[in-house]
């Protein structure tokens, strides 16, 4: 399988992941602008961090493309995004990328915890940056990708 497959095929667990930390944030519409902002900086140095990985490098450009702003989160199950994730072995090994999998697996945990740490629930995103839900979210992601 060639990369751009597995790429086309990660980008929306990934984006079901984002949209599980914005879902679980509690946050209003300006702490979700800035979650959703903060997703640059972290895609800015994940070529660093990740260096010499070509899949961490193709998913940081396609994310790039990606509009967070208007996810429909009403409907998105944090249970089936876990779901979703813990097949992250079974895909990246059958397209012959096992030795990557360690590295998506640390760059997808990253997005969700850079999303959860961006906005506080005070006043402008003051206050407790990670909220008791996010924080649950976060450590259920963590487990169930093996980190």
């Amino acid at each position: 399988m060639d990369l751009h497959t597995v790429i086309r095929q990660l980008l929306p667990i990934i984006q079901d992941v984002i949209g599980g930390a914005l879902k679980t944030s509690g946050a209003g519409v300006f702490g979700k602008m800035r979650e959703v902002g903060s997703l640059a900086g972290f895609l800015r140095s994940a070529p660093q961090v990740f260096a010499g990985s070509e899949l961490i490098k193709g998913l940081v450009s396609s994310l790039g493309d990606l509009d967070f702003s208007n996810m429909d989160l009403d409907d998105l199950d944090t249970g089936s995004v876990m779901d979703e994730v813990s097949n992250l072995d079974d895909l990246l090994s059958s397209a012959g990328l096992a030795d990557e999998a360690e590295n998506v697996k640390r760059f997808i945990f990253g997005l969700a915890e850079n999303v959860a740490a961006a906005s506080g629930s005070g006043v402008f995103g003051s206050g407790e940056k990670v909220s008791s839900d996010e924080a649950s979210y976060l450590e259920n992601l963590k487990s169930t990708l093996g980190l």
